[in-house]
C-alpha cells in the first residue's frame, strides 16, 4: 500500500499535480501545462474534477499568505 496507488484508487489528484501544473503556468510552459492535463484525462479524471481542484488549490495558496486566514484551510 502505497500514497501513490491510495490516490489511484480513490480517483484524486495531489497537491503535487497542482504544484507542478502552476509550476509551468508561471514558467510560461504552455505545453508542459497541457501535456501534465492531458495526463491527467488519460488516467480518467474529468476536466471539471481537474478545475474544481485547481479551484480549491489557488483558494488554499491565498488563504496561506496570511497567518490571520490560514485557519480556514
Amino acid at each position: 500500500l502505497t500514497y501513490a496507488t491510495t490516490m489511484e484508487h480513490l480517483a484524486m489528484l495531489d497537491a503535487d499535480f497542482y504544484f507542478a501544473l502552476c509550476d509551468s503556468l508561471l514558467a510560461a510552459d504552455s505545453a508542459g501545462a497541457l501535456l501534465q492535463l492531458d495526463d491527467a484525462l488519460q488516467r480518467g479524471f474529468e476536466g471539471a474534477t481537474i478545475l474544481d481542484g485547481l479551484a480549491e488549490h489557488f483558494r488554499n495558496l491565498l488563504l496561506i499568505q496570511s497567518s490571520r486566514t490560514a485557519r480556514l484551510i
